[in-house]
């Protein structure tokens, strides 16, 4: 008999731990965090999204877990000068910057602004990107960006799932320490890094995948979305990716999106989200002459939709919307 399905859908498992709107959440990882991440912050969850900008490797993301516990602020110390630019080896080239008080500047507000956001914070997201990670020769220092440093500049060097798992471990410690209800959802990133080859790539995943099933069985409150299950076994075709054949397409974020939601949104949290949609929707409609009757309906519409939401939900972040509507 011919099968005339050509997917193996996921099936999708209702969490017990359910995110609302109420819940603050601090999400930590690769680029794909930033996908889910931007999702997040369309639908007004109170996120704070990689404040260290985006991280790949776990040994990374641990430090800046334990940062945002032990340290107070960051000093010349901790950055450097090249190509007219100062960069810190502990974070995106998002806050490099040519005057070294300003890359500092830059860095410790929003730096203890998370401090603070992670004492109040109800869960804590990781998506894991890569085991392979680079060693600064000088100091074996473990980087977050290598900033286009010559390539002889580091040790290249792959993190097995024994040396993933304690360091991930020693750092949800030290967040438990402060916050010990946290709740705790890892996830896989779906986007294969084949810089260097599909092998390394493989093998790669494979430890992270078994460190983050130790850290489930480790610690209580923690969960796994199977976010890189769905990418590689629901859609696994590359129809879903983007022209490079190896970031996930808008079409299969949006599918990712979809199953998260239902496994983690409540109906009455969903139903919220399609409410904020459509003002958001209406937010970014191009409206070509603002002073007819028929536009200013349309802004009172949702103007109105934006109260009575806040009446309900007083907490949500309408303040750009209202004052674009008004």
């Amino acid at each position: 008999m011919i099968n005339n399905n050509f997917r193996t859908e996921i099936q999708i498992l209702r969490s017990n731990t359910l995110i609302n709107h109420q819940d603050k959440l601090l999400m930590i990882g690769s680029c794909f965090a930033e996908n889910i991440g931007k999702k997040l912050i369309e639908n007004k969850f109170q996120l704070l999204l990689n404040p260290f900008g985006v991280l790949y490797n776990p040994a990374s993301i641990a430090q800046c877990l334990n940062n945002l516990v032990f340290k107070e602020k960051f000093t010349e110390e901790d950055v450097f000068f090249h190509n007219e630019e100062w960069f810190s080896f502990q974070h995106h080239s998002d806050f490099s910057h040519s005057n070294q008080q300003d890359c500092l500047r830059n860095i410790n507000q929003q730096f203890l602004a998370s401090k603070a956001f992670l004492k109040t914070a109800d869960f804590l997201l990781i998506t894991l990107g890569s085991s392979i990670a680079y060693q600064l020769k000088s100091t074996r220092q473990i980087v977050a960006n290598c900033h286009k440093l010559p390539a002889d500049t580091f040790h290249k060097i792959h993190l097995n799932n024994h040396e993933i798992s304690q360091i991930l471990k020693e750092s949800i410690d030290n967040i438990k320490h402060i916050k010990p209800n946290i709740k705790i959802i890892f996830t896989l990133s779906p986007v294969r890094y084949i810089k260097d080859s599909f092998i390394e790539n493989s093998l790669s995943k494979a430890h992270l995948r078994i460190a983050i099933d130790d850290l489930l069985n480790t610690y209580e409150s923690t969960e796994y979305f199977p976010a890189f299950e769905i990418m590689m076994d629901d859609l696994r075709d590359y129809r879903f990716y983007q022209l490079d054949n190896i970031h996930p397409s808008p079409l299969s974020i949006d599918y990712i999106w979809n199953i998260f939601s239902q496994t983690y949104f409540s109906e009455e949290t969903q139903k919220l989200n399609r409410q904020i949609d459509e003002i958001t929707n209406a937010y970014h409609h191009n409206i070509k002459n603002e002073n007819t009757e028929a536009a200013k309906k349309f802004k009172n519409k949702f103007l109105v939709k934006i109260n009575k939401l806040l009446e309900t939900f007083p907490y949500l972040d309408f303040s750009n919307e209202k004052k674009h509507f008004q």
